[in-house]
């Protein structure tokens, strides 16, 4: 499962990159229907979505600006700082990509 995961996280990581937040749940459905015979497909892509934005987090906070803006968003809404912006994030998602493989192994059982 961890090596899955960290193909996933690549993926997640690059997809973001290139296409924004809107790449984990196409990513996460494409997971869903290609693994549907692995175990927790959901699991994994939210793990793997977790690690590959974790990584993305420490990437943009290496430069110094990254944490302050984490700071002062967390702040205005009520997230206990940058901490809690960054646990939000990272919950965003793991529930994006997770929810979405799941649904899409459930519909590969469905359609099969």
């Amino acid at each position: 499962m961890i090596a899955r995961a960290a193909v996933f996280a690549v993926a997640a990581a690059v997809g973001s990159l290139l296409a924004g937040w809107w790449a984990l749940p196409v990513l996460g459905l494409v997971w869903g229907v290609a693994a549907h015979r692995r175990r927790a497909p959901g699991r994994t892509a939210a793990l793997g979505a977790t690690l590959g934005w974790a990584g993305l987090l420490v990437w943009n906070t290496v430069g110094g600006e990254g944490w302050r803006l984490a700071a002062r968003a967390g702040d205005t809404l009520g997230l206990w700082g940058a901490p809690g912006y960054a646990a939000a994030t990272l919950v965003f998602a793991a529930l994006l990509a997770g929810c979405a493989a799941a649904v899409g192994s459930a519909l590969e059982r469905v359609l099969r």
